[in-house]
Formats: structure tokens, sequence, C-alpha cells
């Protein structure tokens, strides 16, 4: 093994270490002086935003032992710093596009494919024997919604799909939020 490939890896080794240990820290820390909310709903927000963060940093873990970052707009290899800081874009909703990404986590089908992919990446043919209740084309169809959505994305080598860190987030969310409303 050459030299420069030797000494990547041992940086990439020590930036592994120093990020299990930032996640670690970040998964202790807890979300203090936050009001509860008026009204019939009464729940402890900094209990709702810890589970939320902590089922996410479980399922991305083992993801940042690959040092692997994976994004709605594909997959980035490499070390901190690496990367330019993203510009700070004024927060705006358009209804349409959240309406388009809300519609993708509407079906029963999509949700059970996200928490599959929750486990690791995983073949159509596999999700298939995963979820016998819907044919190919069916799964094909969920599939391509999800990854229009930015929930997943596919390998381009090996055609495994992948679900994103936007994905787990969204997936955790819409459990948290079901779990209020039958608290409610």
């Amino acid at each position: 093994m050459a030299e420069g490939a030797k000494d990547d890896i041992d940086a990439l080794k020590k930036e592994l270490a120093d990020l299990r240990r930032r996640l670690d820290d970040l998964s202790k820390e807890t979300v203090e002086g936050v009001k509860k909310p008026r009204g019939r709903i009464q729940i402890d927000i900094g209990d709702f935003v810890n589970e939320i963060m902590e089922g996410v940093m479980t399922g991305i873990s083992g993801e940042i032992e690959k040092a692997v970052l994976i994004g709605p707009r594909g997959v980035y290899i490499g070390r901190a710093g690496e990367r330019e800081e993203p510009e700070k874009v004024e927060e705006k909703m358009d209804p349409t596009k959240t309406a388009s990404v809300m519609s993708a986590l509407s079906s029963e089908h999509r949700l059970r494919i996200l928490s599959e992919l929750m486990a690791g990446g995983k073949y159509a043919n596999e999700l298939e024997r995963k979820i016998p209740d819907i044919s190919a084309s069916t799964l094909s169809s969920h599939l391509k919604a999800l990854e229009e959505a930015g929930f997943i994305i596919q390998e381009a080598v090996r055609g495994r799909y992948l679900i994103t860190i936007p994905g787990r987030v969204a997936l955790k969310t819409a459990h948290q939020l079901v779990k209020l409303l039958e608290e409610g």
C-alpha cells in the first residue's frame, strides 16, 4: 500500500473517532429551557426532540463508521474541512414542494420501505422479499417517489437503495408525531 494511501486511511480513522465522540456528546445533550405549548396537548418538547434525535443518531452511527454522509443529491465521501460552507438561504415555505415531500410519506408501503432501509442498504429484490404484499412495479414506483423526495438514493454502481439523513429524520419525526397525537 502506498504511503499516501496509508496516511489517508489513518487520517480517516482519526476523523471517524472524532465524529463518533462528537455524536456521543450530542446524544447526551438535552434540550433545556423550552416552554411547553399551551392548549389541549401538553408535551415535553425536550423529550420529543431527544427521542427523535436519539433514534436518528442510532441509525446513522453505523454509517459514520464508513465515513459516508448521504444526502438527497448523492453520496459524499471525504474529510471534514474539504467541503465548502453552504450559503445561508432565507427560510420560506414553498407549499407545492412541501406537499410533494409530505406526499412521499403518505403511503404505508413507503413508510415500510423507509423502515426496512433504516437497518442498512437493500436491493430491490430484498425489499420485495421483506414487503411481499406489493408487486415489483408498485415497489418501483414507491422507490421512485421516495428518491424524488430525497428520502432515499440508489447507488450508481451496485444499485442498492440507501436511506438519506433527511429520510431518517422524516421517518422518526412521523413516528413521533403519531405517538404525540395518540397520547394527546
